[in-house]
């Protein structure tokens, strides 16, 4: 049976690798510390996370983490730029606590799930991404 085709349309490879090329350019620790910078970065990275980018670098989620079949990415604080800056004195000053007044990983008693949550029970990234957009508009 062999191993599953690893090229997209055009014939080029792709994978996990691909994807971290695409969506995590720079690692957390070297992305610049400005809430706007660190903003894109976060945003970036969880717009790799859509079931359509996945699936265009042949990728998948397994228990918080990206996989090809062969290579993982695991999505948690460590490769947060926010959470890395802010995580210490308990997300205050965050971007996104601002915007949410709690942090991104708590959840409201009004709402079923936080945005990290949706992406723990559900896989969906789009309330992270909604968030991640609301902080940048406060930027503005």
């Amino acid at each position: 049976m062999g191993r599953p085709d690893k090229r997209a349309e055009g014939g080029t490879e792709v994978s996990i690798k691909t994807w971290l090329e695409e969506f995590y350019p720079i690692a957390a620790e070297d992305c610049p510390q400005n809430d706007k910078t660190m903003l894109l970065h976060a945003k970036l990275k969880w717009s790799g996370l859509t079931a359509k980018e996945l699936k265009k670098h042949k990728a998948e989620v397994r228990h918080l983490t990206i996989t090809d079949g062969t290579d993982e990415f695991h999505i948690s604080d460590n490769n947060c730029a926010l959470c890395l800056v802010y995580w210490r004195t308990d997300c205050i000053g965050c971007p996104l606590q601002k915007v949410r007044n709690i942090q991104c990983d708590r959840y409201h008693k009004y709402e079923g799930f936080s945005p990290w949550g949706v992406w723990v029970t559900k896989g969906d990234p789009h309330p992270m991404i909604n968030l991640i957009d609301e902080a940048l508009e406060k930027l503005k």
